[in-house]
């Protein structure tokens, strides 16, 4: 709930400090989180994070989903960037 509160108030650095806590002082984050965090780095044009972060999924356990996947490739598509 954190973590979209952040995404939804546009404070996509906070969305990503909070995943980073829920990896160490957690457990692996769940899709909904990495959703969350991959949204509001697409809503800010933070590229760069959104690849970094469907890359660490893709890395881990979890795969991303057609959202995420969606999301990504929206933000990519706004700023007319194809090296997702």
């Amino acid at each position: 709930a954190a973590m979209s509160a952040c995404q939804k108030a546009g404070h996509w650095e906070r969305t990503l400090a909070l995943l980073s806590y829920m990896k160490v002082r957690y457990q692996q984050p769940n899709l909904i989180a990495y959703a969350a965090a991959v949204k509001a780095c697409a809503s800010a044009r933070e590229l760069i994070h959104v690849r970094n972060l469907v890359s660490e999924m893709k890395r881990g356990e979890l795969q991303p989903d057609l959202r995420i996947y969606t999301e990504a490739i929206t933000a990519h598509s706004r700023e007319r960037r194809w090296d997702l």
